[in-house]
Formats: C-alpha cells, sequence, structure tokens
C-alpha cells in the first residue's frame, strides 16, 4: 500500500506541473508534441495507484498485468519457501 502512495505523489508531480505550465501559456498543449507522452506517463501512473491495474505490463510482458508491489517484489525463493 505504502508504494502505492509514492506512485500516486510521483504521478502528481508529473501531473501538477505540466498543468500549471499549460495554464500560464508557457506551454501549448493544444498541439501535438512529446510532452502528451509525459502527461500519458503520469496519468497512467494515477490510475495504477488507484486500481491496482497497469496497462503498460501488457506491453512490457508481465502476464500479472497488474501493478501490485506484494506480487512483483516477491522474490522467486520467497515463492519456493512457501
Amino acid at each position: 500500500m505504502k508504494s502505492n502512495i509514492m506512485i500516486r505523489l510521483i504521478a502528481i508531480m508529473i501531473l501538477v506541473p505540466m498543468a500549471l505550465a499549460h495554464f500560464t501559456g508557457q506551454i501549448d498543449l493544444t498541439q501535438p508534441s512529446w510532452l502528451w507522452l509525459t502527461l500519458f506517463a503520469g496519468a497512467n501512473a494515477l490510475q495504477a495507484s488507484f486500481t491496482g491495474f497497469c496497462p503498460a505490463t501488457k506491453f512490457i510482458g508481465n502476464k500479472e498485468n497488474s501493478c501490485d508491489s506484494e506480487k512483483c517484489c516477491e522474490s522467486s525463493s520467497d515463492k519456493k519457501i512457501k
């Protein structure tokens, strides 16, 4: 659960400055640019911190399709002991 709070904080630290820069006129997000990739990563991280489902893992090859830290951080030696 602590990892979800960290991911949520990181996502907010990505999205809020992007929104502030857009609304103060420093960047124009109405035009296609590479900044949309940053926005997508922040939005995906925020969504994953609430739902536990991470669509990016589908492209990486993780068959569990989950950002649940308990499943990801469990080493193979821990699985053998159980």
